[in-house]
């Protein structure tokens, strides 16, 4: 699918993109239910590429965050303050602790310094998508998912040469960095026990 297009082929890969997957991890054919997979999966992709679109960005993640931080901050103040004592039915008032509001501001906090200052918003589509063809890889192979690297530090092996292929005819843009979302879901695929 070509960044151009508002839908995506159905199916998603043609029966040539199939045997060239097949021959990329080294099998005559894929079965039936890894081609199923591999369509769903690719759909899937389409659909988290459509809401990674959506989602904010870092800058609006930490803005919201520092807002919670002063927000619980004035909250606590103002409970302390006299001008909570000019309030007729302080009964009515809800039992807030002020040690909850200060872990509230500090808990916010941190977490709004952990969201990174610069670069792109990580893609959910391409962590989700990679993590299914890890299982339709094993499903396949026999074998788990690993990413070698050349002496030149390229990413290379099978699962990657596989990863890359199916990617392409979504979004040949998400190439870039995709070693490393490969490398983590390799990790998380050997700590599984299968």
């Amino acid at each position: 699918m070509t960044a151009s297009q508002d839908q995506p082929p159905d199916p998603a890969y043609t029966s040539d993109d199939l045997r060239w997957f097949a021959g990329i991890i080294g099998i005559s054919n894929l079965s039936p239910e890894c081609v199923e997979k591999l369509q769903s999966a690719a759909l899937l992709y389409w659909f988290f590429a459509e809401t990674d679109k959506m989602r904010p960005t870092r800058s609006q993640y930490r803005k919201a965050l520092r807002w919670i931080t002063k927000t619980a901050r004035d909250l606590k103040a103002a409970l302390g303050s006299r001008a909570a004592m000019l309030i007729d039915d302080r009964e009515a008032l809800p039992a807030i602790d002020a040690d909850d509001l200060d872990n509230l501001a500090e808990a916010a906090e941190e977490a709004a310094n952990r969201i990174p200052m610069g670069g792109a918003n990580p893609r959910q589509a391409r962590k989700v998508f990679v993590a299914k063809l890890g299982e339709i890889y094993l499903a396949a192979t026999g074998e788990c998912p690993t990413l070698g690297r050349r002496l030149t530090g390229e990413p290379s092996g099978r699962f990657f040469e596989f990863v890359e292929a199916a990617l392409r005819p979504l979004n040949r843009h998400t190439l870039s960095g995709l070693d490393h979302v490969v490398s983590a879901v390799v990790k998380s695929m050997a700590k599984t026990p299968t």
